[in-house]
């Protein structure tokens, strides 16, 4: 039953607004939802004259896009957890935080390597601002994400 609710509670997570999922093709609906909200959102507070526009919109897809990669692996994560959730084995516990401790790092890499190429095309504070949205909106989903995985149990 707490592996069920779980699974379910990952899946409502990973698609945001679509319910009951089955498939890749509505998870990849409900991050395309979720993207379109997400650069409304950035469209709205980062105020762009014509010129800057153009680089940074393309430059901004293609960071989302590497960004969706670890979103997935990410998603990955938290059904290996879900599908070991009543009996996680010693051994997959600790794979399990070491895998999430690595996808951390990469996307803290991914965020320094595009830091580069956003200061290329905004200004100091055109970059800082964009930057306090970016970390907001991820905020957000990762506390959506989280707040779905029940504490591991402990077995006495």
């Amino acid at each position: 039953m707490k592996k069920s609710l779980l699974l379910c509670g990952v899946v409502v997570a990973l698609l945001s607004s679509v319910s009951s999922a089955q498939s890749q093709a509505e998870y990849e609906l409900a991050h395309e939802v979720e993207e379109n909200e997400r650069r409304a959102t950035v469209a709205a507070n980062l105020p762009l004259h014509d010129s800057e526009a153009e680089a940074f919109w393309g430059l901004y897809l293609e960071y989302r896009a590497a960004d969706k990669e670890m979103d997935d692996q990410r998603a990955d994560l938290m059904l290996r957890f879900a599908d070991s959730y009543e009996d996680l084995a010693e051994d997959e516990g600790t794979r399990l935080v070491t895998d999430a401790l690595k996808l951390e790092e990469q996307r803290q890499l991914l965020k320094k390597r595009y830091l580069e190429k956003f200061a290329r095309v905004l200004s100091g504070q055109q970059l800082f601002r964009y930057y306090q949205i970016e970390t907001k909106l991820d905020a957000k989903k990762r506390h959506e994400w989280t707040s779905i995985i029940p504490l591991m149990p402990v077995s006495e």
